[in-house]
């Protein structure tokens, strides 16, 4: 719709009128430049705002990717934060994690790579843990990941919920 609307220009020779009107239904299309109707920018305080909503060190050409895509930055910037860089991981491995016994060089850098082969990993334990075993340029080491699929049948302790009762670390009853 923005494109027949002319959003990003006209075309040499202008749209097909009958077509620009079915998809336009009732709207005007520009007969000008597209720019033409933008609002004007305060760069300067808006890059100071963006600062402050996302972050100090961030450079003004993210500023910039913000203002084309708000949604997709502030997806970004979620992800971002959660997950760290992870543009070194090989697409596959991202995409699809690995398999038992897999090897998977990652450049980290210009001249740095690192070869993490994935052993095993573990069911989950009553917490929704798992332990994954990797080696890591042949050094074994074991993290623990919170599985967010797993069911867990364990209850919570109940929260303290009215102002005549008092919070314990121990599960009970005091009498």
């Amino acid at each position: 719709k923005s494109f027949f609307r002319g959003d990003i220009g006209q075309p040499y020779g202008g749209f097909p009128k009958e077509l620009q009107k079915i998809i336009l239904k009732n709207e005007i299309p520009y007969s000008d430049l597209p720019n033409a109707h933008l609002k004007p920018v305060d760069f300067e305080m808006e890059f100071t705002l963006f600062k402050e909503k996302f972050g100090n060190n961030l450079s003004f050409l993210d500023f910039l990717s913000y203002k084309f895509y708000p949604k997709v930055f502030e997806e970004y910037d979620k992800h971002y934060k959660i997950y760290g860089n992870v543009s070194m991981i090989p697409t596959p491995e991202f995409l699809y994690g690995m398999k038992n016994n897999q090897e998977s060089i990652i450049n980290i850098g210009p001249g740095k790579t690192i070869l993490v082969r994935l052993l095993y990993v573990s069911d989950a334990d009553e917490n929704g843990n798992r332990s994954v075993y990797f080696k890591l340029n042949g050094q074994t080491r074991t993290i623990e990941v919170k599985d967010l699929s797993v069911k867990l049948d364990k209850l919570p302790n109940r929260k303290i919920s009215g102002s005549n009762e008092v919070g314990a670390p121990l599960q009970g009853m005091l009498s």
